[in-house]
């Protein structure tokens, strides 16, 4: 059981660690190194070429597709065996050479860093890397520094952290050494401060009670190894499809033996031509189209700053129908920022100016600061600093509650000083005669908004110690939030609008997040928002109701941001996480997409996540979004096209037999017809642009196939009408009297006509010109490439002989276009009743 360090005194604390006030040994840390290990999170080295190489042939189609070459190779028929593993090497290397950019752009992103810290050993204080430390060294921390483990805190000096990478809280967190209860939620452990976070004011000493993988951030890290990975949507959904075929193409064998068999043909025969129609049954240019069509997908979503890791992600975001955004970083800037200031109507100073003089932060010129968030806030928005010079202060502290400076006004050493005070209201105030009833007003007012309200009053006094010996008049207010990015609101209903929905999860302050969801469109009303300790009391089904309601979880720890994707799953979502600290990793590792910050992000959050936004813009999700859906959208209109075209072939073939004639095509003119067809024509089909309609469009359903109905019934149409207008024309010629060598020669020329006719129908679910070709222009270049490659090989010498290939006579071809032309209709038609059904519905 872990330790509860924040609810033990600090002479506890070095006690269990066998520490003390001077700091562990030379001796004893050099021991404690070598048990514990570096200060370092392990990071997963870098995946070699050669694997990711390799990783693209771990795919159930791909072994499909070589147990295929396999039993080419084992009959004799080498040409389909090399046709099979080049399409396979191909698709390997299109596959890796995308995964290599993309691994590349996200290490581009990664921080290089070496803390040196203020480590207390023998007694002595002296600076080593962050990397050696160990549990029991004291450390020493000042305003600037990253903490380099978790520390609890021994002494404190206005010690204020920053933990949005942690915990999601926006504002600087105050620190108290003083023991606190158990329960205490991480994000209020004021006697704890957490590897990752910044001290943004203040001093500090502390004792170090977890590094490396024991540290809040690594358990983190820790938990995401251990949990089985994801697999993308598209990876469940390529799978179903790669074991439907493999039975339809196992099922067609005993069925064309049959029939060859009663045709009377020898054994030898009847084997060869069985094993060729399997062959020829599998979509060999599936694994090519499925790579062309994630990796041009991928390559506009980069265009777009939107990076994916892996190619099967691509498509996953536009199938998520729920988003769990973060708050600070993601839909804020993740910077503190006057928003409104209050002047009171007494008021002899502006706030604004008052408040600057008493701020310890620097602002240089070229706008770099350093210093307390709210202080450089402050100094970013004043107009103007008062003037006098500083004779006396009081820094901010959490048992204060508030920071006065005394300012000399005159050279008289009789007059006293004009003090300035800013701090809470409720301390402000006490300085203070008079009614405060418009004070309090607009400060509530203020903190509805979920803003951070300073109180400023200023007037002739002294300051002695930590005593303000002064009557002061109220100056105003000052309201400082962590504000919403510009687009925000804009993105949000941009997703919204593409039928996703959002919810907000983060550790920030309920009314704060509140706030931020009204800005950004997320949420309304106060009965929206769950905090993660009446999330806590839920059981799952509990959980998975109220998922319907509310829109806002807020104070939520990283486990619950998980608990809170896992209900969603649970609940039949898709769910796409986004997310920048090292809080969020867990939910973005279980999220069926997981999206991460390039710039703010943390390594944490990085390597759990499948997408990374370069440019930390939410802004550039909805575009991701749509370029997922085109992906899915393609990748059904490539499988349509071969699967379509694959049934031609397999119908006219088991026709043919079926009436007793000889087998239309050779071994060797199918698998040319898969050359010249579907090689060319699915690459078209993959560079196919968004279509409009796509954005009214909800996501599909999370069990939605690649095949659903609807597109199994286009494949049977489509490819009944390009085999029986095919069988028509094999009717006319036999008629006609042409040879067995004459008849395969146009039957083969007859099927690459059709099925190039065939492409422009599979564009769309509407009419045939529902895509314009200018949108497209590779689908006339595919088209021309292909009839022009097989035009070459009817009269280049040695191709036209091994195919069994001559022109076909000038008198037919009107007949055979007219003939490819009419298989295009029934498909148009089946569209036609499929939408209309699909109104009436």
């Amino acid at each position: 059981m872990t330790t509860p360090w924040h609810a033990l005194d600090g002479a506890a604390v070095l006690a269990r660690l066998v520490s003390g006030p001077q700091g562990l040994s030379g001796n004893e840390a050099e021991d404690r190194l070598l048990r514990h290990g570096a200060n370092l999170l392990p990071k997963p080295p870098p995946v070699p070429i050669w694997r990711i190489a390799l990783r693209q042939l771990n795919n159930p189609l791909v072994w499909l597709l070589a147990l295929a070459a396999a039993v080419s190779l084992a009959v004799g028929d080498a040409d389909d065996a090399v046709f099979i593993l080049l399409v396979i090497g191909v698709n390997a290397v299109i596959g890796a050479i995308q995964e290599v950019r993309a691994q590349r752009s996200a290490a581009a992103l990664d921080h290089l860093v070496a803390p040196i810290v203020a480590v207390v050993r023998d007694g002595i204080a002296a600076e080593r890397p962050a990397a050696d430390l160990v549990p029991g060294d004291i450390v020493r921390l000042e305003a600037g520094m990253m903490v380099p483990a978790d520390l609890r805190l021994l002494e404190v000096e206005g010690l204020a952290v920053e933990e949005s990478a942690l915990t999601g809280e926006s504002l600087p967190v105050e620190k108290d050494p003083a023991p606190q209860p158990v329960e205490t939620p991480l994000a209020e452990r004021r006697a704890l401060v957490l590897a990752g976070s910044v001290v943004v004011r203040g001093r500090a000493s502390g004792v170090v009670v977890a590094t490396a993988a024991q540290t809040e951030v690594g358990r983190l890290a820790s938990a995401l190894a251990e949990r089985a990975p994801t697999p993308a949507p598209l990876v469940v959904m390529l799978e179903a499809l790669t074991r439907r075929i493999a039975w339809a193409a196992l099922a067609l064998l005993p069925v064309t033996g049959l029939l060859l068999a009663l045709n009377g043909q020898p054994l030898l025969t009847l084997f060869f031509t069985c094993v060729a129609l399997a062959v020829a049954a599998i979509p060999e240019g599936l694994p090519i189209a499925i790579t062309i069509v994630l990796a041009v997908a991928a390559r506009r979503m980069a265009e777009r700053q939107v990076i994916a890791r892996d190619l099967p992600t691509v498509e996953g975001l536009g199938s998520c129908t729920m988003l769990v955004t973060d708050k600070t970083g993601t839909l804020t800037v993740n910077r503190l920022t006057v928003v409104s200031l209050w002047r009171h109507p007494e008021a002899m100073l502006p706030p604004d100016s008052a408040a600057a003089a008493c701020c310890d932060a620097t602002l240089a010129d070229d706008g770099t600061a350093t210093g307390d968030p709210v202080d450089v806030a402050i100094l970013r928005a004043a107009h103007s600093v008062i003037e006098g010079k500083r004779i006396a202060s009081i820094p901010y502290a959490p048992h204060l509650r508030f920071a006065a400076v005394a300012l000399a006004q005159s050279q008289e050493a009789d007059l006293p000083p004009l003090v300035v005070v800013k701090g809470a209201l409720e301390t402000v105030a006490r300085f203070c005669d008079g009614d405060h009833a418009v004070w309090e007003e607009e400060a509530t007012a203020m903190a509805a908004c979920g803003q951070r309200v300073i109180a400023v009053a200023a007037g002739p006094g002294w300051l002695e110690g930590e005593r303000v010996r002064a009557q002061l008049r109220p100056l105003g207010l000052i309201g400082i939030e962590d504000p919403l990015r510009a687009d925000a609101a804009e993105t949000v209903a941009a997703i919204q609008h593409l039928g996703v929905d959002v919810v907000m999860a983060t550790g920030d302050h309920p009314a704060t997040a509140l706030a931020i969801a009204r800005e950004a469109g997320i949420a309304e009303r106060p009965d929206q928002v769950m905090t993660g300790t009446a999330l806590a009391r839920l059981t799952q089904a509990e959980m998975t109701t109220a998922l319907a309601d509310i829109r806002v979880f807020a104070r939520v720890e990283p486990l619950q941001k998980l608990q809170v994707v896992e209900a969603l799953q649970a609940a039949g979502h898709r769910v796409a996480v986004t997310g920048d600290g090292a809080n969020d990793a867990p939910a973005l590792e279980a999220a069926d997409i997981g999206v991460a910050m390039g710039r703010s992000g943390t390594d944490v959050a990085r390597n759990a996540a499948d997408l990374i936004l370069a440019d930390d813009r939410l802004a550039s999700l909805p575009a991701g979004i749509r370029e997922g859906r085109t992906a899915f959208a393609n990748l059904r209109k490539v499988v349509l096209f071969l699967l379509a075209v694959g049934l031609s072939e397999i119908v006219l073939f088991l026709g043919c037999l079926l009436v007793g004639l000889p087998a239309p095509l050779l071994a060797v003119q199918l698998l040319w017809l898969n050359l010249a067809t579907n090689a060319v024509q699915h690459l078209a089909l993959a560079l196919d642009p968004a279509n409009p309609r796509d954005d009214r469009n909800r996501p599909r359903h999370p069990g939605e196939p690649i095949l659903d109905r609807a597109l199994i019934g286009r494949i049977l149409v489509m490819g009944a009408a390009i085999a029986l207008s095919t069988g028509v024309m094999v009717a006319y010629w036999r008629l006609s009297g042409v040879s067995d060598d004459t008849l395969r020669s146009l039957v083969l020329t007859q099927m690459v006509l059709a099925q190039n006719l065939l492409v422009p129908s599979c564009r769309s679910d509407r009419r045939l010109t529902a895509l314009s070709l200018a949108g497209n222009p590779f689908i006339l270049l595919a088209i021309a490439a292909s009839l022009g490659l097989h035009g070459a090989a009817m009269v280049v010498p040695g191709l036209s002989t091994v195919l069994g290939l001559t022109p076909p006579p000038l008198a037919e071809v009107p007949w055979m276009v007219l003939a490819a032309a009419a298989a295009v209709v029934p498909g148009e038609v089946a569209k036609l009743i499929t939408r209309r059904t699909s109104k009436a519905q």
